[in-house]
């Protein structure tokens, strides 16, 4: 399972990439200085190598099934 997830996270690449430029431009544009993110626990390499840094982890339950989310913040 984790394989398949790195693997749909790796051909996903792109979007995510887009997806985070544009997100900062639009924040420098309107002269915000943190952004937050909550991420699931598969995204957080591609947080923190976009400059995120971990704030917090929290356990979630969705149907009965607990889920670690992180809540990721990014300062500049």
């Amino acid at each position: 399972m984790k394989q398949r997830a790195e693997a749909y996270i790796s051909k996903q690449k792109g979007i995510g990439l887009a997806l985070i430029a544009a997100i900062f431009d639009e924040a420098k544009k309107q002269h915000i200085d943190r952004i937050y993110a909550e991420a699931r626990i598969i995204a957080k390499q591609f947080f923190e190598a976009k400059g995120f840094k971990l704030v917090e982890e929290q356990t979630m339950n969705f149907c009965g099934v607990e889920q670690v989310h992180l809540v990721m913040e990014k300062i500049w």
